[in-house]
């Protein structure tokens, strides 16, 4: 079993017997592999992870199907993002919560690999 995640301050990787850990996570791609080897990806943002002894649990603010994160969805994100007012420390401060969401989703939106079915 592993899980990599993004934190505010970079990825951080769990395997079985991990150190107890808290952490804030930011935004990005999320990879779980459990014991059969099957793999499954998220898009995470906001929220915390916590690592205990046999458990971690992920309680992300937005988590999406990885394969929901759309290309042409993110950049519109993005685009509404970059719009938001800046008149205000507060007003400043969510526009750059949206600009960050919105460009990890752009990133991870080009990244993902296209699904061919077989």
């Amino acid at each position: 079993v592993s899980l990599v995640a993004p934190a505010v301050d970079g990825q951080i990787g769990i395997l079985g017997g991990h150190s107890p850990l808290l952490a804030m996570i930011g935004a990005g791609r999320l990879s779980l592999e459990d014991e059969a080897g099957q793999s499954r990806e998220f898009f995470v943002s906001g929220g915390f992870m916590d690592v205990r002894e046999s458990a971690v649990s992920v309680l992300p603010e937005q988590c999406l199907d990885l394969p929901k994160v759309l290309p042409q969805e993110a950049q519109a994100e993005l685009d509404r993002a970059q719009q938001m007012p800046k008149d205000s420390p507060e007003s400043r401060a969510r526009r750059q919560d949206a600009l960050t969401v919105a460009q990890a989703k752009v990133r991870v939106g080009k990244d993902r690999p296209q699904r061919t079915d077989k």
